[in-house]
């Protein structure tokens, strides 16, 4: 499917014939694609380009390995599945948006593309924000809230171009003081955790807002 970015409203991952058509690894029903020539615009049907779409009934128990390949999707949607853990995503060179929350993962990806600008891993079992995230120099935006996250690394400090955090409903006890870093913050939500104390916030000179209820502040 290299050239191509398939957009499914089902949980399925397109494989491409000689002619460009896309049909699913389960039966003949035919997605959606778009070719790089209308990559700067929407397909016939109003869809954004680049986007991989894999939420739905029934629900995926895992990614297809085929969807690892996809280089030029740019928006990896698998909200709402049964999915619990992710393979490494940095062959996805392009992938700029990637939402895999409400799921069941236990862990990150074990490898994240530096183009990605957006993170969801919201309502899972994750209990460890790993060192990986240190690649995210692009990442605006990371939603780990209700998650069971105990431990956030310090390379979050790397993240140079984070605005918004969110960890709320977690089991975070500190912040690493590597957050202090993150000069570009705008807005932190650490609300429902058990953190007593907050970094050194001299360089959130952007901040806006910072939610810090339910804990032992």
């Amino acid at each position: 499917a290299d050239g191509y970015a398939c957009t499914s409203q089902g949980p399925v991952v397109c494989a491409q014939d000689d002619a460009g058509t896309c049909t699913t690894g389960s039966d003949t029903s035919k997605i959606k694609c778009t070719t790089p020539a209308a990559y700067h615009g929407v397909d016939a049907d109003g869809n954004p380009p680049g986007l991989l779409r894999m939420n739905g009934l029934p629900a995926l128990g895992a990614v297809p390995a085929s969807a690892y390949e996809l280089r030029n999707v740019t928006k990896l949607v698998l909200k709402g599945n049964a999915i619990t853990e992710i393979a490494a995503l940095d062959h996805m060179v392009a992938l700029e948006v990637l939402d895999a929350s409400e799921n069941q993962l236990k862990a990150f990806p074990p490898a994240l593309p530096p183009s990605l600008v957006e993170l969801d891993l919201s309502e899972n079992l994750i209990a460890e924000v790993p060192d990986c995230v240190g690649v995210l120099v692009n990442v605006v935006n990371v939603s780990l809230f209700k998650n069971q996250i105990s431990k956030m690394t310090e390379k979050i400090g790397e993240c140079g171009s984070l605005s918004e955090l969110n960890v709320f409903n977690n089991k975070l006890i500190k912040l690493p003081k590597g957050l202090s870093a993150c000069a570009a913050l705008t807005h932190l939500n650490v609300g429902g955790n058990k953190i007593k104390t907050l970094p050194n916030a001299d360089a959130w000179t952007e901040m806006v807002e910072i939610k810090a209820h339910q804990n032992g502040i």
